[in-house]
């Protein structure tokens, strides 16, 4: 059996309802705010005792690129990173949940009026929107990853 870190990383938003960022608004795997320390997508995956400053400002969508460097400061980063998740994360579907969480990410969703929805985390903190949560958000990824798969699963 495999771990749905979607549905993880999902209930992780609902409940914390906020980014996790610096007051300047960069977001962060891990931040302070208010006497919480907050979360972001995939950050809520990585253990206390995995988790490392030298992962702050590294994209997962970079791991590669990272890895294949020959800066020592980017390669120490990379391997900071790809210790603290877990060993079967799957760093696509991951890197649309770390998109939704710092700005927003684009998904197709076949059968709608659109080709393309633009989901937004920090617009559903903010006012609510149903088309906006991470649970629409989660429903939609599912369906993509899946038929990028070439699996058909009717609705996720």
């Amino acid at each position: 059996m495999t771990t749905d870190y979607s549905a993880k990383i999902r209930d992780h938003l609902i409940k914390q309802r906020a980014q996790a960022s610096t007051s300047g608004g960069t977001c962060r795997y891990r931040a302070e705010r208010n006497g919480r320390t907050l979360m972001c997508a995939v950050g809520c995956l990585i253990p206390d005792e995995r988790y490392s400053g030298d992962i702050e400002g590294m994209a997962l969508a970079c791991i590669e690129v990272y890895k294949n460097s020959t800066d020592p400061l980017s390669i120490r980063r990379s391997t900071a990173l790809t210790t603290a998740l877990p060993v079967d994360l799957n760093i696509e579907e991951a890197s649309h949940w770390q998109l939704y969480h710092d700005g927003s990410c684009s998904l197709p969703v076949p059968g709608t009026d659109y080709d393309v929805q633009r989901f937004d985390y920090a617009k559903w903190c903010d006012s609510d929107m149903p088309a906006q949560s991470p649970a629409a958000f989660y429903n939609a990824l599912k369906i993509h990853m899946a038929n990028k798969a070439g699996v058909n699963h009717g609705d996720a």
